[in-house]
């Protein structure tokens, strides 16, 4: 792997390609494919990325679609693999112990190889077996495709064209010969989320005082990793806040974990506010958000308990709590 590394370092495949000119490789073992983007041509963190299967494709390409620069929420609930050359005092121990045992020779900036496996809400962690042997192939190949200037160009024209160069492998004897085509990219499957209301939650909310009061509600992901156990895989979690909005009085705030992946922790948001409504213990006149899917998840809602829900941009009382927050969680 460490080899391989060095030989995409020494391509320098960022001076070529940008990171929405993409293409794929299939696994011949698994079937699965990895769709390849190349990053670090605006000369920031350079990496190649592996987008896994349909979730991963979907996740790129509403990546792409931002018109903003993507928040940490919008990378971190991708899944993919990445092969990123950093500085040395941001690997970890293991990564330098790996390093030191192959007698590695690696001296600059931005040249210390790092590998990671993305997983939606969780942090990026070192590959599992089956990761290194998805990895190798998608490094293999995309070696071999990078090495041609002619393969880069035509991922480049296919890229512009909204088509992708997509690699595939057939048996032949006991190897597998490989070949390319050029195939349409699917438009991104938009999330499909079956929000889940609890009618007793609804019941028990609807008997509370309506308030002519105006609050802010807000989700935010803590780039502050926790773990539940010594040996689990660690965890963004998610800070739930609701404000109210003229005193900017913290009327109630809870830490979430996306435990069963990220469009389950979407579907249950209604019952996530309909419980904070209730510790509330009023029903607000109106509702602002600034994050896109809280204000899908609450219009079941809205509907239901007659409030209105607007978006606005920004938050300064609900970020600087944030701060404060992280910083206590640092010490």
């Amino acid at each position: 792997m460490y080899e391989l590394a060095k030989q995409l370092i020494d391509l320098a495949p960022w001076q070529e390609l940008y990171e929405k000119e993409f293409f794929a490789v299939q696994d011949p073992e698994s079937g699965l494919t990895g769709y390849v983007s190349i990053m670090g041509n605006l000369g920031e963190h350079r990496a190649l990325a592996v987008y896994q299967g349909e979730e991963g494709l979907n996740g790129f390409l509403r990546l792409k679609m931002l018109k903003n620069a993507p928040e940490h929420v919008d990378v971190l609930t991708v899944p993919q693999l990445q092969l990123s050359f950093e500085n040395k005092m941001d690997l970890d121990g293991e990564d330098l112990q790996v390093i030191q045992g192959l007698e590695l020779k690696i001296r600059g900036s931005e040249a210390w190889p790092k590998f990671r496996s993305y997983k939606p809400c969780l942090v990026p962690w070192f590959l599992e077996p089956a990761e290194i042997d998805f990895l190798r192939v998608m490094l293999e190949q995309s070696i071999a495709l990078l090495r041609d200037r002619g393969k880069i160009a035509e991922i480049r024209k296919a890229a512009h064209q909204d088509k992708i160069l997509t690699r595939r492998a057939k048996k032949s004897g006991h190897d597998w010969v490989w070949s390319d085509c050029i195939e349409s990219v699917p438009p991104p499957r938009p999330l499909n989320i079956v929000y889940m209301v609890s009618h007793d939650l609804v019941e028990e909310v609807s008997r509370l005082e309506r308030r002519d009061q105006e609050i802010l509600l807000d989700i935010e992901m803590l780039l502050r990793p926790v773990k539940d156990k010594t040996d689990d895989r660690p965890f963004f979690p998610f800070l739930l806040m609701v404000v109210d909005k003229k005193s900017e009085f913290i009327l109630h705030s809870d830490l979430l974990k996306a435990a069963t992946g990220w469009e389950r922790f979407l579907a249950e948001i209604p019952n996530t506010v309909l419980l904070a409504l209730s510790r509330a213990g009023f029903i607000p006149s109106q509702v602002y958000v600034r994050k896109p899917f809280l204000k899908e998840a609450l219009l079941p809602l809205a509907k239901e308990l007659n409030f209105r829900c607007r978006k606005i941009k920004k938050m300064p009382m609900v970020d600087e709590f944030i701060m404060e927050s992280m910083s206590h969680r640092g010490r």
